[in-house]
């Protein structure tokens, strides 16, 4: 009699293992694609890289089909290298929150804003021509102008530095990755 719970031990085992290995390696596939779909910057709560360039090419599309305008804006954070060494990772973090929300409350609520690099944002304005998103850039400057921000060290206030570049979208435009990069060369002229 003990041999045959042996037996049927080793073959409950047996199927327990099998079925701990299968819930493994499903759990591993799993966190490969849901690390695929992620479409929000966990950080800022914005759009990253990979949403931006699904909706931009839904907005090109719907905006030369019905001949409205789209103004691209990016915003970049200059010597970003140099405020993570003197405000440290935490102190960023909090720095690139306050950021993103100032973008949000200087644009529309049908503008699409996005985190598309560690220092770089980006809003899509559908139904926005480039002369008026004059008045969203200086809405922007003005409130990260007003984020108060220290150092750890000794408690000194540093002052961001920005750059924000826009484009309206034009019939030489051909494609997203085009206008992505026009739009970036735009950022060299902000002064």
């Amino acid at each position: 009699m003990w041999m045959f719970f042996i037996l049927i031990s080793s073959v409950i085992t047996g199927l327990l293992s099998q079925n701990i290995h299968k819930i493994q390696a499903d759990n591993a596939d799993f966190i490969r694609n849901f690390d695929d779909l992620v479409t929000i910057d966990q950080q800022t709560g914005l759009i990253n890289t990979k949403g931006f360039y699904i909706n931009l090419e839904e907005q090109l599309s719907f905006s030369r089909r019905h001949k409205t305008p789209l103004t691209l804006m990016m915003v970049k954070l200059h010597y970003f290298d140099d405020l993570r060494a003197i405000v440290g990772q935490a102190k960023l973090i909090e720095i690139l929150v306050n950021i993103s929300s100032s973008i949000s409350q200087a644009t529309r609520s049908e503008d699409v804003r996005y985190k598309l690099t560690e220092n770089t944002f980006a809003v899509l304005m559908p139904g926005t021509k480039l002369k008026d998103n004059e008045i969203v850039k200086s809405r922007i400057k003005e409130n990260i102008a007003n984020l108060d921000t220290f150092s750890n060290k000794k408690g000194k206030i540093i002052k961001l530095d920005i750059k924000i570049g826009a484009l309206e979208l034009n019939d030489d435009i051909k494609d997203s990755f085009e206008f992505k990069a026009l739009t970036e060369k735009e950022l060299e002229y902000d002064v």
